[in-house]
């Protein structure tokens, strides 16, 4: 580090280099506006001096001239700081994961985000590269004015001779910074330095507090804050490769600041060891910061901050509850929050999803990601990282998740129909109130997930891992669990339905079922079957042949059982609420009392014993009409 600061300090005295005359010691700066305005002369003579007509503040002409070119610079530096700021909190992070171009702010230009990614940086440390050199340049003319001033007053300009002050050549008088153009940009030039005291300056003005701290943070510090958001941005897409060139670009960006600061420091050579285990201490601090912070990204989580939950604790079997506002507002600096995204190509715009096609997003990494609400119909996921991701009320329609890994992903309420899931990693996910009707689990890996309340009607969990998962409230009718693995009795007693699922022998035997039971549950043939205390909440036992069956304590709320036939079934003390008892036939049925049959939702065209559809229809004559036509 040593060497390159040596290096540095030798172009930019290159860079800045002045010629002097051997006849009246007179200092000579060659300038581009010297060049236009002086001329050459005859040799052992002065190559410049002053023309002729020209005023006596020359000095200070070329450096209006210099800093009015250092002033463009820095506004141009400035510019792009705040732009690529803009950038990074107006850019969705869904352009990480979808192939389309980003649209720049404010020049409505359109260029792919990586592309973007590459040449930020490297612009940005080339401007303060170029910026710094200038104005060094511009800051010795400076100098050199007051030294030739000093010179000819012995050490006191003529204006504080003129008005009884004193000044030094290492210090700067409020008469000189009266005369520099512009102000702020030349300011730096003295406030690093400790060992300049500014003689009758009015440090005490709030205004030229605000301009020391202003210019020291847009210099010096504002350059690496942009740099290390860039790194950050960068961390919602979870590639090693981006992070790591960005990581690299901060890590440069910090030593070209650093080695511009200690110059302008001027720290003397038996201190020089201090700067590379200064910048060693730095740069080992950025980089331990955002590595942890790029593993904690790509296992999904985020320091101290919660995982995000819905405002209903009771969806989850885990009883979670919502997160503090800036938890969420902290993991979407790190995560990716997709929320309301659409990622499901619709040329057309047709709101049929059937015209909707796949997009592709195979081999992505969602890792942590805020899924909630996004449309992924149709969308393809294979081999996708789906670990820790929320993905609350998303519709994942006929999406493809084959060899993915979604371990503790949050599906609650996501629709999930149709969609596949073959040799998917699902440990400890949560499925609660989700609609996986005909989803395909084939080889799934589902220890320890949570169906709380789901839909699981017609899916296949065939070789399906199931250890430990809880089915609570579930629907099982019709799910095919015949080969699902570590599967219990006891996981399925408080599930729904799951009378009418599909099991392996040994799970028929322990579950009390005939061994017919699964050519029965396609038929609906359960005549003498015993459903005493089942929960059939919303069961489809439309045409089903329930006769002489036993029906006591049942659940059947909501349950279509129209056209089916209960000739002799037992209801008593059953819940009834809202089942569909249309064109049913219930001869000789046995039931508790009248009462039970008050909220049922119809028993339009039921066929009861005359006895008892006399009394009904004296009590519930809204019963024996049809739904559509009631008022």
């Amino acid at each position: 580090m040593v060497i390159i600061m040596k290096a540095i300090n030798a172009a930019s005295e290159k860079f800045l280099s002045v010629e002097e005359t051997s006849d009246k010691d007179v200092e000579v700066w060659v300038t581009p506006h010297e060049k236009r305005m002086l001329y050459h002369k005859p040799e052992k003579e002065p190559l410049y001096e002053k023309p002729k007509g020209l005023s006596e503040n020359w000095v200070y002409d070329n450096i209006k001239d210099a800093i009015y070119h250092c002033r463009k610079i820095y506004y141009i530096y400035l510019g792009i700081l705040c732009y690529t700021l803009l950038t990074i909190f107006t850019t969705p992070a869904l352009y990480f994961f979808i192939e389309q171009k980003i649209e720049l702010p404010i020049m409505n230009a359109k260029m792919p985000l990586h592309a973007y990614l590459v040449a930020a940086p490297l612009l940005l440390i080339g401007f303060f590269v170029y910026k710094q050199l200038y104005l060094q340049k511009a800051n010795k003319l400076i100098q050199y004015a007051i030294d030739e001033c000093n010179d000819k007053n012995q050490g006191n300009c003529a204006a504080c001779l003129e008005k009884g002050d004193k000044c030094t050549a290492t210090s700067i008088c409020r008469h000189h910074r009266s005369r520099i153009y512009p102000w702020i940009i030349v300011y730096c030039r003295f406030m690093e330095d400790n060992s300049n005291k500014f003689e009758n300056s009015h440090l005490n003005n709030w205004i030229e507090k605000f301009q020391r701290i202003f210019v020291s943070f847009s210099l010096w510090w504002l350059l690496p804050f942009i740099l290390i958001s860039l790194s950050v941005f960068i961390l919602r897409e979870h590639s090693r490769f981006w992070f790591f060139y960005m990581l690299s670009m901060t890590i440069l960006g910090i030593t070209v600041v650093a080695i511009f600061w200690f110059q302008q420091q001027k720290i003397p050579n038996r201190s020089v060891w201090l700067f590379p285990s200064s910048l060693a201490v730095i740069g080992a601090a950025v980089s331990v910061a955002l590595i942890a912070l790029h593993l904690s990204a790509l296992k999904g989580k985020v320091p101290w901050v919660e995982k995000p939950w819905p405002s209903h604790p009771e969806v989850s079997y885990q009883g979670a509850v919502s997160p503090p506002l800036y938890s969420e507002i902290l993991r979407s600096f790190v995560l990716a929050d997709l929320r309301f995204s659409s990622m499901a190509g619709n040329p057309t715009g047709a709101k049929n999803e059937k015209a909707i096609y796949a997009v592709d997003l195979t081999g992505r990494r969602f890792e942590g990601a805020n899924l909630s609400n996004a449309k992924l119909v149709k969308a393809d996921l294979r081999e996708s990282n789906l670990n820790n991701a929320i993905l609350i009320e998303t519709n994942l329609r006929e999406a493809t998740l084959d060899g993915a890994t979604a371990e503790k992903a949050v599906f609650i309420y996501t629709v999930l129909a149709e969609a596949r899931l073959v040799e998917t990693v699902l440990k400890e996910a949560d499925f609660s109130e989700a609609n996986l009707y005909k989803a395909n689990f084939y080889m799934a890996n589902l220890e320890r997930a949570c169906f709380f309340n789901a839909d699981l009607s017609n899916a296949y969990l065939t070789n399906t891992n199931v250890n430990g998962a809880v089915f609570t409230m579930a629907n099982l009718q019709n799910t095919h669990l015949e080969t699902a693995v570590g599967l219990d009795p006891e996981q399925l007693r408080p599930a729904r339905n799951y009378h009418l699922a599909y099991y392996n022998k040994v799970l028929i035997d322990q579950l009390g079922f005939k061994k017919d039971h699964n050519d029965r549950v396609p038929a609906r043939r359960f005549p003498q079957y015993d459903f005493t205390e089942a929960l059939l909440e919303g069961a489809d036992l439309e045409g089903a042949n329930l006769t002489n069956s036993k029906l006591r304590k049942a659940v059947l709320s909501g349950a279509n059982l129209s056209n089916a036939i209960l000739n002799g079934a037992d209801v008593t003390d059953a819940q009834l609420r809202n089942a569909d008892f249309r064109n049913a036939r219930m001869e000789k049925i046995s039931f508790s009392s009248y009462t039970q049959f008050e909220n049922v939702k119809t028993l339009f065209n039921a066929r009861l014993d005359d006895k008892v559809q006399k009394t009904l229809e004296t009590r519930y004559p809204r019963l024996f009409v049809e739904p559509s036509k009631r008022d």
